[in-house]
């Protein structure tokens, strides 16, 4: 404490001086004026550091000591590992101001998805590989059945039930382990989506297009989830192709077999025309889209100043003119998908009539083995 003596006047100042004299503490500790018990910046790195290391090392004590279950530091270790590698991938991402095709097919496909891509693929392969198999073993039995042989036509159902069986199985795992890696592709698409937008500044983010951005997000992300399911099938449709090849070659004791895989491929290009109008017209519409989803946007942040000047019939009237040419559009886009199912429906159909009105004509009939 200080007992100074100063030449006070007044009485209640000298009360007050007697209270600041009594302190228990001085007043400015603490304060830049009077560093009494301040630290220097070392010591106090110091402290921190002793605190950080030992709140680490009582929390590596307590998992020792296994006060968290199993589960749980083996859940916190794998989301450490999913980030560090999410990390290592993201990196190379963003020194890029471009993302390009390759890029997102090696995100997807060769990324942290690989293995969950290799189990969906080999399931369908074995599914393909399956269903041509019971096709295959079909004939057998028919045949075997017919010359009265009975002990290959009993071995035949069996391995014919077991093909069956296996086809089921790789049909159900393939097609949930697709619906797995698609939501997880549609997650790292709008993932990757978010860490571009987190890179623009905020001047970017205000004259980016929002519409286009809402667009991508909820509408062509979305759309790809639905190809990701089914380019697996696509991705194995050569093993169907030589299969059937060779069946068609067995069964109809050579070449004249393969007319049928002709027939059918002439289909394909009205196929592709309707697809290739499909995409233009899709293109077509997506700016309409952009510019409705922007509008809208623009109309719910402003409402308060659009009320203020009625500019309320002005916005709907933007809008409305957007939606019917985005509306023309979709219209012309199902439409021409309705035509490319209805050709794939049916070509089925008319190729094998065509086929078998060539065998019945060309006299082909007698060098069939199985009808």
């Amino acid at each position: 404490m200080n007992n100074r003596i100063y030449p006070i006047k007044s009485h209640n100042h000298l009360i007050f001086k007697k209270v600041q004299d009594q302190a228990f503490y001085d007043y400015n500790i603490g304060r830049r004026g009077r560093q009494v018990l301040s630290l220097p910046s070392w010591i106090k790195l110091f402290i921190y550091f002793k605190v950080g290391l030992f709140r680490f090392n009582s929390i590596f004590i307590i998992s020792e000591k296994k006060y968290f279950g199993a589960k749980v530091i083996k859940s916190m270790k794998s989301i450490y590992q999913n980030y560090q590698i999410l990390r290592i991938q993201n990196k190379p991402i963003k020194q890029k101001k471009q993302i390009k095709l390759g890029d997102l097919v090696k995100i997807i496909f060769f990324g942290q998805l690989k293995w969950l891509s290799v189990g969906c693929f080999f399931c369908h392969f074995f599914e393909a590989v399956a269903r041509n198999g019971v096709s295959m073993v079909m004939s057998k039995v028919i045949i075997s059945a017919e010359k009265d042989e009975k002990d290959m036509a009993y071995g035949f159902a069996v391995l014919l039930v077991f093909l069956n069986l296996i086809c089921f199985l790789m049909m159900h795992h393939g097609y949930n382990f697709a619906m797995i890696f698609s939501s997880k592709a549609r997650m790292t698409l709008i993932n990757l989506v978010y860490q571009k937008l987190t890179e623009l500044s905020a001047y970017s983010i205000v004259q980016a297009n929002i519409g286009k951005i809402l667009n991508l997000v909820s509408g062509d992300i979305n759309q790809l989830e639905y190809v990701f399911i089914t380019i697996y099938y696509s991705s194995v449709c050569f093993v169907s192709m030589i299969f059937g090849c060779y069946i068609l070659w067995d069964r109809f004791d050579g070449p004249i077999g393969i007319i049928a895989f002709a027939i059918i491929f002439l289909v394909y290009p009205i196929q592709i025309a309707l697809q290739s109008f499909n995409s233009e017209t899709i293109k077509n519409s997506k700016p309409y889209q952009d510019q409705r989803l922007k509008l809208t946007n623009e109309l719910i942040e402003g409402i308060r100043l659009i009320k203020m000047y009625a500019w309320e019939q002005a916005f709907f009237k933007m809008i409305s003119i957007m939606r019917n040419k985005e509306y023309v559009c979709l219209l012309k886009i199902n439409f021409r998908s309705a035509l490319d199912r209805l050709f794939s429906l049916i070509s089925q159909i008319w190729s094998s009539f065509i086929f078998f009105v060539i065998l019945y004509y060309g006299g082909f009939r007698k060098n069939m083995k199985c009808s």
